[in-house]
């Protein structure tokens, strides 16, 4: 062998020999070390890989799984974070440090005994450790630090902007546990044990808040604030604090310091918000210019700036630059999440319903994205999906009291009062001063026929909301009902006086006006009304009933007409266009214009749907059945189509699992309709299933006391189901209604038999 290749072998051995005694201890030393050289560099990448290393090396070394979980929180990614702290906690159970980290992660995660059992064990050796006797007053609260109560209160705003009830809905945080006194006990013995401790102060405003001492909650932070006038922590609670109070304006001052000082964009974020939520546009746009030109923050910073330009009138730029947005990251929640509210405000509801669902889809956590789901599900008459989504807000955040007054309201929609008060009641447990969840529950109560709780609520909320038009609304409502007309139509003028636009209003006051003869003077009020919102389908069939109550009937066909094109989904117009053409002896020509147009443009809803309505009123049953059958091809959530041909089947004793399906599915899209109950409840006499039967005739005879087809077969329901009495009441109201329904006559003469035998 040449000297040259013993050269080589040699220094390959010796190389070899370096590598052999490199040991395991200096190797995962050497990986720690470069991990804490990243993390000091802020390449929290590279520093998670050389700490897992390190660990990999040494599965039971503590302090390389603490200083792993420090990495991992630095990335955000805090599901690993929260593995690693307490990982690293089991292993170092005398570090009172692992052990305040570990246990500040599992109060996030709920795990409140875990926590307060291993900061016990940190407070039996340093009772006068501050930092855990603020974590165990946390644990024993069932409370997050401060951070994320303000996490919470910022989240409750987003639900929806705008509204005042929003900014209050979370300021009172319930504490979870119910061990108030042990856990104030802990928060004061911190204060106690180092008055001087921001971080003190600040868990001891956190629980005052939480158990509704704002008061108190108010010194504590300025306290905080008195100690530290420069940390964020204490300007960004206190500018939460002032928000949530009512004072937005003493908010500003903390959220430009905190903007200022932080090296954190959320700070900025929360600056440029507040701007915007204050109709500040010109100051927002100034804070998020910046941040545009950073690659971290600029999808974020031209998102609100889609948003400003929108708010500021500009619709059709504001929709240019969020879609610019959504082409770079189509994921991206919060730009998905705004094009849902853009789309639900013009009125587009599918559209809002499919970004709602793209938002959720990207962050399934974001409530807010399940909140505006749930609103666009409801407009486009899916009850149950709406009921979901509010559903899935409170599991993510219990205290939205703006979704529990959502679903009072659906369940109120469904005839289910009960449901309705108890979601009232919690809203209002929630947003103690929420009008809406107030209002919520007056109309649970009167749903029960409770006027006289009704009308004291409604008294004291006309004198702390005198400028609320829902509250005079309201009491216009509850007036009609205990028969008080002079005094409704007061209130109803008071609503609109303070807000035009009020629905409930403008409808009662319109029925006072046609039942007293002064048809005339409600058609003048709403052709007011109409000139400025010419496309509210629910104005346009109010409209139509105030113009063939003054006969003007043809005005009232093409308004109705005109609601149809625009909510085909929606039943309140089919019924009446059909009747109108009907007493105009129009049906045939009607229905060959339909068609037509259906023939034209076969991708709208309409025409098909009404020309159907007209076949089966001439009575072109089988025709009818194709021509229903073809719409739900189409579009399934037709409901009147999917009621129409449920009702033709259980008429002809055919396709019953098919009726019951359709049937169904109409009756959830709309609950309080008299004829989907009906349908429905038909079906389930036909298939014996009697209890359910029962329920939904009472709800069809409630809706419609006066159709005597109803008391019918409710009458034969309660016969069925040994009720004989109530059978008999029913079939008596039926002839009274119909004295020529010989059929319900002679079902009533066989109970008097079978009575008396």
């Amino acid at each position: 062998m040449s000297r040259a290749r013993l050269a080589a072998v040699g220094a390959l051995l010796f190389a070899g020999a370096l590598i052999a005694g490199c040991s395991p201890d200096a190797a995962k030393q050497r990986h720690f070390d470069n991990g804490e050289q990243f993390l000091r560099a802020g390449q929290h990448q590279e520093a998670i890989l050389e700490f897992r290393n390190a660990v990999e090396r040494d599965p039971f070394w503590g302090e390389a799984r603490s200083r792993l979980a420090d990495a991992y929180a630095a990335n955000g990614e805090q599901e690993q974070a929260y593995r690693q702290y307490v990982r690293a906690a089991d292993l170092l159970p005398d570090d009172a440090g692992a052990q305040v980290k570990a246990v500040t992660y599992l109060l996030f995660a709920g795990q409140y005994e875990d926590a307060r059992s291993r900061i016990d064990r940190v407070l039996e050796k340093d009772p006068g450790n501050v930092d855990a006797q603020i974590l165990r007053g946390n644990a024993l609260a069932g409370l997050s630090d401060l951070d994320g109560a303000v996490a919470q209160i910022n989240e409750a705003i987003n639900l929806e902007p705008g509204r005042s009830e929003a900014y209050t809905n979370l300021a009172m945080l319930h504490v979870a546990q119910g061990r108030r006194e042990e856990a104030r006990a802990a928060f004061d013995q911190a204060v106690q044990t180092d008055p001087s401790s921001v971080s003190a102060w600040l868990a001891l405003a956190n629980f005052q808040w939480s158990v509704g001492d704002a008061a108190d909650a108010e010194r504590s932070l300025t306290r905080a604030y008195e100690l530290d006038r420069e940390s964020i922590a204490v300007n960004r609670a206190l500018a939460a604090f002032h928000v949530a109070t009512g004072r937005a304006r003493d908010a500003e001052p903390h959220l430009r310091l905190a903007a200022e000082k932080s090296s954190d964009p959320a700070a900025q974020f929360a600056l440029a918000d507040y701007y915007t939520s204050s109709n500040r546009f010109d100051d927002a746009r100034r804070v998020l210019a910046p941040l545009t030109a950073i690659a971290r923050t600029a999808v974020a910073a031209e998102t609100r700036l889609a948003g400003l330009t929108y708010a500021a009138g500009e619709v059709r730029e504001g929709l240019r630059q969020l879609d610019g947005v959504l082409a770079q990251e189509p994921n991206n929640a919060a730009a998905l999440l705004m094009k849902a509210r853009w789309m639900l405000a013009e009125g587009n509801r599918e559209e809002a319903v499919f970004h709602a669902k793209a938002a959720v889809a990207a962050s399934p956590r974001m409530a807010a994205a399940h909140y505006i789901r749930g609103l666009a599900e409801w407009r486009s008459h899916r009850t149950s999906e709406a009921i979901s989504a509010f559903t899935e807000v409170l599991r993510l955040n219990p205290r939205a009291a703006i979704a529990q007054v959502q679903l009072s309201r659906l369940h109120l929609a469904r005839n289910s009062v009960d449901s309705a008060v108890l979601f009232a009641e919690e809203a209002l447990r929630n947003a103690p001063d929420s009008l809406d969840a107030r209002l919520a529950l007056v109309r649970a109560w009167l749903a029960r026929d409770d006027t006289r709780r009704a009308q004291a609520e409604l008294s004291t909320l006309k004198k702390r909301a005198p400028d609320a038009a829902g509250v005079f609304a309201l009491d216009g409502s509850l007036q009609l009902m205990l028969g008080n007309t002079a005094l409704a139509r007061a209130a109803f003028e008071r609503a609109l006086a303070l807000d035009a636009n009020t629905f409930e209003a403008l409808n009662g006051l319109t029925a006072i006006d046609v039942l007293q003869g002064q048809a005339p003077r409600a058609r003048a009020r709403m052709e007011t009304i109409l000139a400025s919102s010419p496309d509210d389908p629910d104005l346009l069939v109010l409209a139509a009933r105030v113009g063939i109550a003054s006969d003007h009937t043809g005005q009232a066909v093409e308004r109705l007409r005109r609601a149809i094109e625009l909510d085909p989904l929606n039943l309140e117009s089919f019924p009446l266009l059909g009747r109108l053409y009907a007493d105009q002896g129009q049906l045939a020509a009607a229905r060959a214009e339909f068609d037509a147009i259906a023939e034209r443009e076969p991708a709208r809803l309409a025409p098909r749907l009404m020309a159907a309505m007209i076949v089966h009123a001439e009575g072109g049953i089988e025709e009818a059945k194709t021509r229903y059958a073809e719409i739900l091809k189409i579009e399934p959530r037709a409901a009147l189509a999917a009621n129409n041909l449920a009702a033709i089947y259980v008429e002809q004793h055919e396709n019953l699992d098919l009726a019951q399906q359709l049937a169904e599915g109409a009756a959830d899209q709309f609950p309080a309709r008299a004829e989907m109950q009906h349908t429905l409840g038909w079906i389930y006499y036909q298939r014996n299933q009697v209890g359910p039967a029962v329920l939904r005739l009472e709800r069809s005879v409630e809706a419609a006391p006066d159709n005597p087809v109803y008391h019918y077969h409710l009458g034969l329901a309660y016969q069925k189901s040994g009720e004989r009495d109530r059978a008999r009441r029913s079939l008596r109201r039926a002839v009274t209604l119909d004295p020529e329904f010989a059929d319900a006559e002679q079902a009533l003469r066989t109970l008097d038999a079978q009575g008396t035998s």
